[in-house]
C-alpha cells in the first residue's frame, strides 16, 4: 500500500495583548486558507488514486467543517507533534520544516511501501502508476531548473559554503514533492536530520527554508536522486507567469500552482462543498489561467503555417 500526504503545521506566535486579536483573526484566515487547499488537494488524490490511503499529518487540532470533510472523503488526520526539525521563530519560512518532521515521522510509525508528500497548493490530475515504480528505486524530487545566475541558486550555494567551508554546486530542488519507498526514504530522512542537528550546532540561518535541507542531501545523496518533473511541475500563475502545455502534452499527474491558494483553490474548496465532487480537468485547467494547448492563430502565425505548406507541396512536386 502506498500513502499520499500533506502536512500542515501552526504555532502560535508570543505577541503583546494589544497585538492580539487583530494578528489572531488574520492567523484564523490563513489557517482557513491552507486547510482548504489541503481538503482540495488530498481530494484530488484520492479521487485519482484510490487504491491509495490518502492523509493530512498536522499538529494542530483540525476544526469544523474540515474535520468531517476529510473523514467524509475517506482521507485521514494524523496528529503529530511539531518536536524535530524545529528552528526559531525568526528563520524564514520556518513552519516549512514541519513537512521534513512529518516525513520523518511517517517513515518510522507508518506502515506503507511507498510514500509522497506534497504541498498543500497542489492538484492532482490523473493515476500515479508510473511514480509508484520509479520510487523503488530513487527518490525523487523536483528540479526546479536554475542556473548558477539565479538568485536563489547563489545564495543556497553560498550559505552551504558558510556551514560547511566547501564549494559545491548545488541543484534547486523544490519542497512540493518527496517521493520513494520506505528503505530509500529512511536513508534520505535520516542524512536530513543529519544536516539539521549541523544547524542546531552551529546556529545557522537560511533564506530558504527546508529545500535548503534537501538540495543538500539530494547533493550527498545523488546517485539515488532522480528528477520528479515527469509527474510534477510548478506553475506560477500570477503577474510572474511561468507556465507550460505539460498539462495536456507529455502530462504531468501533479500540478503545483502557489499562486492559487487564496483564488482558484477557494473556488475548488466551494465547489467541493456543495456537489461532493471536483470539477472536470478542463474546468481546472480553466480555473488555473493556465495557456492554450494550441499555436495561437496570429497573422504571423497564419504565415507561417501558409508558408510550410507551400514547402511541403514543392517538396512533393520536386519528388
Amino acid at each position: 500500500m502506498n500513502l499520499i500526504f500533506c502536512s500542515y503545521a501552526y504555532l502560535d506566535l508570543y505577541r503583546s495583548t494589544v497585538e492580539n486579536s487583530i494578528i489572531k483573526e488574520e492567523e484564523k484566515r490563513k489557517i482557513d486558507m491552507y486547510l482548504k487547499c489541503c481538503v482540495v488537494s488530498l481530494v484530488s488524490a484520492k479521487t485519482k488514486n484510490s487504491d491509495c490511503d490518502v492523509a493530512l499529518i498536522t499538529n494542530i487540532e483540525v476544526p469544523e467543517p474540515y474535520k468531517t470533510q476529510f473523514k467524509s472523503h475517506g482521507i485521514m488526520v494524523i496528529y503529530k507533534e511539531y518536536d524535530s526539525f524545529r528552528f526559531g521563530e525568526s528563520m524564514k519560512w520556518s513552519l516549512a520544516f514541519y513537512k521534513l518532521c512529518a516525513l520523518k515521522y511517517a517513515v518510522e510509525n507508518l506502515d506503507y511501501e511507498r510514500y509522497l508528500i506534497v504541498d498543500s497548493d497542489t492538484y492532482f490530475i490523473s493515476k500515479l502508476n508510473d511514480l509508484w515504480v520509479e520510487a523503488d528505486q530513487n527518490v525523487l524530487l523536483f528540479d526546479l531548473s536554475h542556473s548558477l545566475s539565479i538568485k536563489q541558486n547563489k545564495t543556497m550555494n553560498n550559505e552551504y559554503y558558510s556551514l560547511y567551508n566547501e564549494k559545491v554546486l548545488l541543484t534547486n530542488y523544490g519542497g512540493e514533492f518527496i517521493c520513494g519507498n520506505l528503505e530509500l526514504l529512511k536513508i534520505f530522512i535520516d542524512e536530513c536530520y543529519s544536516v539539521y542537528l549541523d544547524m542546531q550546532e552551529k546556529n545557522f540561518i537560511t533564506d530558504h527554508g527546508d529545500e535548503f535541507i534537501t538540495g543538500i542531501v539530494a547533493y550527498r545523496k545523488r546517485t539515488m536522486i532522480k528528477n520528479a518533473s515527469p509527474y510534477i511541475y510548478r506553475y506560477w500563475t500570477g503577474r510572474f507567469y511561468l507556465t507550460s502545455t505539460n498539462y495536456i502534452y507529455n502530462p504531468v499527474n501533479i500540478l503545483h500552482v502557489p499562486t492559487e491558494k487564496g483564488v482558484a483553490f477557494k473556488y475548488l474548496y466551494k465547489y467541493i462543498t456543495r456537489k461532493g465532487v471536483l470539477p472536470q480537468n478542463k474546468r481546472v485547467f480553466s480555473l488555473f489561467g493556465f495557456p492554450s494547448a494550441k499555436r495561437s492563430l496570429s497573422k504571423n502565425t497564419l504565415l507561417y503555417m501558409v508558408n510550410m505548406f507551400l514547402l511541403r507541396q514543392t517538396k512533393i512536386f520536386h519528388k
